[in-house]
């Protein structure tokens, strides 16, 4: 196998473990991380809460990084 193969696989197979996936669970919308053990909370489904209390878990996912925005759009709505 030539050495730009070698190459371009090692980045696919990098590429494909990096990725993460969207979920709506009626509550909040989060992104599951690389790890499939923790979670970044995206946003709340329809608008957040005044009093918003943010779980450890969700899901039975940790709760690791809360994103810039998750909630600030939310909110305004």
């Amino acid at each position: 196998m030539n050495i730009e193969l070698k190459l371009f696989l090692l980045s696919v197979l990098i590429s494909v473990s990096s990725l993460s996936f969207a979920v709506d669970n009626g509550t909040w919308t989060y992104d599951v991380n690389s790890n499939g053990t923790s979670i970044t909370l995206t946003g709340c489904s329809g608008s957040c809460p005044k009093d918003l209390a943010i779980s450890a878990t969700i899901d039975g996912y940790s709760t690791t990084i809360i994103g810039t925005y998750a909630c600030v759009y939310s909110m305004q709505l």
